[in-house]
């Protein structure tokens, strides 16, 4: 008696969906994709109508360091000043919705974000003007796009006000 596959030819799917697959171009999936074990993306990756994760998984955000003044790039992820000095940065009105920018304080001076009626705080009052970290490293503040304003969501004694 033959062993179980001996003697025949392995199937498409037996040949090629227990090994590792690595894609040098734009792939493109219609439809559904699952994935069982370990992924890894490097790179941009965009899940269009939602994506269920099982298990864990780990996304490191984009760190852009500034260490001028001048204006913060408007996309997600951390935006560390580390100025020697306080820093006069400005940040733009969004154009889409959900950007997620985390602002801190990479050195211990009082840097000020100025977003001409752009911060809506969670009080009466605005929008403000800016978003001024303490003079801590670590001070921070985080914004989220919404509508063409900056909504922020939280702050690590940083104040919003004008």
């Amino acid at each position: 008696m033959l062993a179980r596959g001996a003697g025949r030819e392995r199937s498409w799917r037996e040949r090629h969906m227990a090994e590792t697959r690595r894609f040098y171009q734009p792939v493109a999936v219609n439809g559904s994709l699952s994935v069982s074990g370990a992924a890894s993306v490097t790179g941009a990756a965009t899940l269009s109508g939602g994506a269920t994760i099982t298990g864990g998984a780990v996304v490191n955000q984009k760190v852009t360091v500034y260490t001028a003044d001048g204006a913060i790039a408007v996309e997600s992820g951390v935006a560390v000043i580390e100025k020697t000095s306080a820093a006069a940065m400005t940040l733009a009105a969004p154009t889409v919705d959900g950007v997620t920018i985390t602002i801190v304080a990479g050195t211990s001076f009082a840097h000020v974000v100025t977003g001409t009626n752009l911060f809506w705080a969670g009080e009466t009052g605005g929008p403000f003007n800016k978003i001024t970290t303490a003079a801590f490293i670590g001070s921070a503040a985080t914004v989220v796009s919404r509508n063409g304003l900056w909504l922020v969501v939280s702050d690590q004694i940083a104040t919003v006000g004008d």
